[in-house]
């Protein structure tokens, strides 16, 4: 519709006539509980075309709504919500924001409109209301006229869709067969013969295959889902998008009698039974649980920056302190607090931010002095200037290093700086070669041309090493980095003395705890649910937001594990594997979880997890392979995956890494093969400054 509406916002002092009325027309349900009463609701727009108003401007919509009721169970505003969000579908993804739209548009003089929408329903009892809504819909050319199915549980306050009522496969047969009639909509002069000739059913089964697939069960109602269904005693109506010249408006809605999917006899089914149960499995093969970001968040925040969000809501606010650093260290109070100051402003997550704040500071204290350029490398190395090809740069120069004199190989920066003697000494950094991102670093007097070995230690990864000089001291420093996380989370300081390998100071900014703070809920879930999830997190948070579960940059951390059970089978490997029925459709999936702990600096860590199904013919464990999530995927990433039951099925809990040592939880509730997201909190560090001196490093064990 934003093609046709004109974005001017023009005030032209009219008088805008907007009623909204209630015109109750009730039907009421009698049983041996209360009865529930429904009335019908009118939402009416007018503007008619007069002096300074351009075009007239006409909406009505009509939907039916329920009274309140006290029946135990029943909440009705959900219903009535889930209903007028339905019926205002054309407009916006709920009543509230389609109304906003409308009343914008009755503000502009310039734009037309005459629409009707109407209902008619189907199936009205304790269990379901079921309506047809029909569009009569005009802008200025031909009228467009649509309809579009809705079923509500009106007991558990959601939609119903197809995969609730019948199996996709026995649709799809009785459609084949011809066993249906064609619901009396606004087609085209196509009569019933002519759909039910062998190449309008091609057609039908098709179309609805390939829609049906597409279609999406979670977030607003889409009224172009071919998922939705209208419902009686007789018939399931089921709707597709078909833009086929047979159908004039774009749609079909096609009804399939009840009794032809609900008539396979008991033998049948104890034949079939395992086909069943395969075929439900291969229902929940797919990537259910590889859902992206932004689908998870339910909210832009990852257009609005996840590190600039995160960043503003990590740090404490309580003062700056050092920890650990006794009264006879080797560094400097001043030069501690200054680096702690640098990590408390720039360590949260943004890498090019903390850097340039880096480099910033160490230049302060000299480093662009004492690495030496081009220039200096040629005049200390005459071979670079003499050489048939000169380097063109730096990373050149050193890649030429090594073939034109005895120096280490790989090497990555040379420094130079005065000795305690005055004599000239050069530090040089380089690579030890593997993937692992380890560097080395050596000392050396330059004596008659030569170069003496002062003194030489070992370092996790490079992290933009730089010397700096403090107060009469030399200082190799570099940003630190989580290896697991391949997070930058500190800064090493070795002292360029007699014994640099152990005169060594790491600063790190670490979590000292965890808060949560929720981003997005899902407003259709009850709030008896909703209570219990709050409640459920409060009480399990303590314990899933610590060092053993979240990396917190102490060590490595154990699966998480929540109401599955161990199963009493292994698998062929001797593994254990953990049973529950993730997709709430009364069959166990068995899941095998790992942590993966990087051996290089290309890749980091995440969780892998593998789903299976037993077999009893075979006795054997079958993988799911499309359900699983074993491959490597740069960026956000799986951490931990756990169930957990509430009153009304299983949930699966998921956290990811974000960025720094923040992490997102997600919520989702899976109905077989269609995924509810349900709620997703942030989960946010408090940080405090974490100091080691004097520690040995040992590449050996990378």
């Amino acid at each position: 519709m934003s093609g046709r509406r004109y974005k001017r916002k023009i005030f032209l002092g009219i008088i805008i006539a907007l009623i909204i009325s209630s015109v109750f027309i009730v039907l009421t349900i009698t049983s041996h509980k209360q009865d529930l009463q429904v009335r019908n609701d009118v939402y009416s727009v007018e503007r008619e075309k007069n002096e300074g108003v351009w075009e007239a401007y006409n909406v009505t919509i009509n939907y039916p709504q329920f009274d309140s009721t006290e029946e135990a169970g029943i909440d009705i505003d959900r219903v009535n919500a889930l209903i007028k969000d339905a019926a205002f579908s054309m407009y916006g993804k709920t009543s509230a924001d389609a109304i906003t739209v409308l009343e914008e548009e009755l503000r502009d003089s310039h734009s037309y409109e005459e629409s009707f929408i109407d209902y008619d329903i189907l199936q009205l009892d304790q269990e379901y209301i079921s309506m047809v809504f029909t569009i009569d819909y005009c802008v200025g050319g031909p009228s467009y006229m649509q309809q579009y199915p809705v079923t509500i549980d009106i007991k558990k306050g959601e939609y119903i869709y197809l995969n609730d009522f019948a199996d996709l496969n026995e649709v799809l047969n009785v459609l084949r067969s011809g066993n249906f009639e064609v619901y009396a909509g606004t087609y085209s002069e196509f009569t019933d013969e002519d759909a039910h000739g062998q190449e309008a059913i091609r057609c039908f089964t098709e179309t609805f295959e390939e829609q049906i697939r597409k279609s999406v069960t979670e977030g607003s109602f889409d009224r172009f889902s071919s998922q939705n269904i209208g419902i009686d005693e007789q018939y399931i109506y089921i709707f597709f998008p078909l833009e086929e010249g047979i159908s004039f408006h774009g749609y079909y809605i096609l009804c399939v009698p009840r009794n032809l999917l609900e008539n396979t006899t008991n033998t049948e089914i104890n034949e079939t039974e395992q086909n069943t149960i395969a075929s439900k499995y291969q229902i929940l093969d797919t990537e259910l649980l590889g859902g992206e970001l932004p689908e998870i968040t339910g909210s832009d925040l990852l257009e609005s920056g996840t590190n600039e969000y995160l960043g503003r809501n990590t740090s404490s606010e309580e003062p700056v302190t050092t920890l650990g650093a006794g009264t006879d260290s080797d560094f400097p109070e001043e030069l501690i607090r200054m680096t702690e100051m640098l990590l408390r402003a720039s360590c949260n997550g943004d890498t090019e931010e903390l850097e340039t704040a880096y480099e910033e500071l160490v230049n302060t204290y000299g480093a662009a002095k004492y690495a030496m350029d081009i220039e200096e490398l040629c005049l200390l190395f005459p071979k670079l200037r003499d050489a048939q090809e000169p380097p063109a740069n730096l990373e050149d120069a050193y890649r030429m290093l090594p073939e034109l004199y005895l120096l280490p190989q790989h090497l990555i920066r040379i420094f130079r700086i005065t000795g305690s003697d005055g004599q000239e000494q050069y530090v040089f950094e380089y690579g030890t070669g593997g993937s692992n991102g380890g560097v080395r670093v050596s000392v050396n007097d330059y004596i008659d041309g030569e170069f003496v070995p002062v003194s030489e230690f070992e370092t996790k990864n490079e992290g933009m090493g730089r010397v700096i000089k403090y107060e009469n001291a030399y200082y190799y420093t570099y940003l630190s980095c989580n290896y697991n996380l391949k997070e930058y989370d500190g800064v090493r300081l070795h002292k360029l003395d007699s014994q640099p390998e152990t005169q060594n100071l790491l600063i790190r900014y670490l979590p000292k705890e965890y808060i949560w703070r929720q981003l997005y809920f899902n407003g259709g879930v009850t709030s008896e649910i909703r209570e219990s999830i709050e409640e459920y997190l409060q009480k399990t948070g303590t314990e899933f937001m610590t060092a053993q579960y979240l990396d917190c940059g102490k060590g490595t951390v154990d699966e998480y594990y929540g109401d599955e059970k161990k199963a009493e089978k292994v698998l062929e490997t001797g593994e254990s594997v953990y049973m529950a029925d993730i997709a709430n459709c009364g069959l166990p999936v068995y899941m095998s979880k790992s942590e993966y702990e990087p051996s290089n600096m290309s890749t980091s860590e995440y969780l892998k997890i593998r789903f299976y199904y037993f077999d009893p013919e075979e006795d054997v464990f079958v993988k799911m392979e499309n359900l699983s999530m074993e491959e490597y995927e740069p960026g956000i990433r799986l951490m931990q995956l756990w169930v957990k039951e509430f009153e009304d099925g299983i949930y699966t809990f998921r956290v990811y890494h974000v960025s720094d040592y923040s992490y997102l939880l997600n919520i989702i509730k899976l109905d077989e093969d269609r995924v509810t997201n349900i709620a997703t909190y942030a989960l946010l560090p408090e940080k405090e400054f974490v100091l080691a001196e004097g520690e040995v490093l040992n590449l050996d064990w990378y």
